[in-house]
């Protein structure tokens, strides 16, 4: 979805939260959310046919918005500045890796979305989450009938990402955590999800891996509906999105410190194929006992 994260719409972020200190500042690779306009820094890509694209640069990873007191219903903008002055801790570059994994009807496409970040200076903090999200546009997946299949344990989960409203399964989200019709905290114990586009009468799915990166743990993730981010007129599609958020989270009491040039990386996994090729590499869209399945909408 071209308007999100600045025209990323497949972006990293991280947020921090200083020891002894409540408020929590959010440091996002394609930045420019929490204003009307986008802006960031270029880069220099070199891209290898059919195995990715690797950045050269370094960037600064300056502040877009900030929570005072750790509530997250309150937003300050904080980029961008006239020279990007906000607070910045870190510097990254990303890079993407292809590669097929043949199965028996062919080969599913792996893409690696790799953000690496470098040190400015020591530090250290008391909360420290990695983020990776991506942003679908809410026509299209009306258009191509997207659902999600969620794996948890031995159990597939569906939702209709291209209806009007949201509705999820009430025993995978963290009921405390949600806005019903909106957003949802999908649980902890997540193995995956599998996003399912019917494309010119061919299905094609995206399956992705939860993150396992010690010494942090898998935070749960989000699933969001935006209608009205565009344009008043929730009814109309093009004017809202819909995102997926998958997050790392340090340990709790673990503080996360960096020395200066200290270089960590953050990961995810994504599988690009059709269910049957998915299903092989144990990405199942087969939900069972879908009439007991209840769900969240509004």
């Amino acid at each position: 979805e071209a308007n999100s994260a600045a025209g990323a719409a497949w972006q990293t972020s991280y947020i921090i939260s200083a020891i002894n200190n409540l408020d929590i500042y959010v440091f996002n690779q394609a930045a420019g959310n929490s204003t009307p306009f986008a802006w960031g820094y270029s880069n220099v890509f070199s891209a290898y046919p059919g195995k990715g694209i690797v950045a050269w640069d370094w960037n600064p990873i300056c502040a877009d918005h900030m929570h005072p007191n750790g509530d997250f219903g309150n937003s300050i903008a904080l980029c961008p500045t006239g020279k990007y002055s906000a607070a910045t801790f870190l510097e990254g570059r990303p890079r993407i890796d292809l590669s097929k994994i043949p199965v028996s009807t062919g080969n599913v496409i792996k893409i690696t979305h790799e953000y690496s970040y470098r040190a400015l200076e020591n530090q250290a903090w008391d909360i420290f989450a990695l983020e990776q999200a991506f942003y679908i546009d809410r026509l299209v997946a009306k258009q191509s009938k997207l659902k999600a299949y969620l794996g948890i344990y031995n159990k597939v989960y569906e939702i209709f990402l291209g209806e009007p409203d949201l509705s999820v399964p009430t025993e995978i989200v963290y009921e405390a955590e949600i806005i019903k019709n909106k957003s949802y905290k999908i649980r902890k114990d997540l193995n995956y999800v599998v996003f399912v586009w019917n494309i010119s009468g061919k299905d094609i799915g995206v399956a992705i891996d939860m993150p396992k990166k010690p010494p942090y743990e898998f935070g749960g993730a989000h699933l969001n509906i935006e209608r009205t981010v565009y344009g008043r007129d929730p009814n109309n599609y093009s004017n809202g999105n819909i995102s997926w958020h998958t997050w790392l989270f340090n340990r709790n009491g673990v503080i996360t410190s960096f020395s200066k040039d200290d270089i960590s990386s953050y990961s995810l996994d994504y599988y690009v194929g059709t269910p049957a090729q998915l299903n092989e590499l144990g990405y199942r869209t087969t939900v069972q006992n879908k009439k007991k399945q209840s769900g969240y909408n509004k």
